[in-house]
């Protein structure tokens, strides 16, 4: 599998994320082992994978004006989402 972009970080996402408890590299790493993605709205997709330290995290990454994918938003997998990730894996 080729290796995705990199995630574009700046204060206001990396402040963002606390809110779930998330840290940036558990971000990145769940963003470049996604297991599936799914097409959101506002033309961002949605993707699902699993951190290094088996965290399960859905990363919604916008396409926009800034250089490289950017994440707004990120939060462990709901039950549904787990659910797809144990069917796969």
């Amino acid at each position: 599998m080729a290796k995705r972009p990199k995630l574009f970080w700046d204060h206001w996402n990396r402040e963002h994320i606390k809110k779930y408890q998330v840290a940036v590299e558990e971000v990145e790493e769940a963003y470049e082992n996604s297991f599936a993605e799914i097409a959101s709205y506002k033309g961002r997709k949605l993707y699902f994978g699993k951190a290094k330290n088996g965290r399960l995290i859905a990363v919604a990454v916008s396409f926009g004006k800034q250089s490289g994918p950017y994440p707004v938003s990120v939060r462990p997998m709901n039950k549904k989402e787990r659910q797809l990730y144990y069917e796969k894996n």
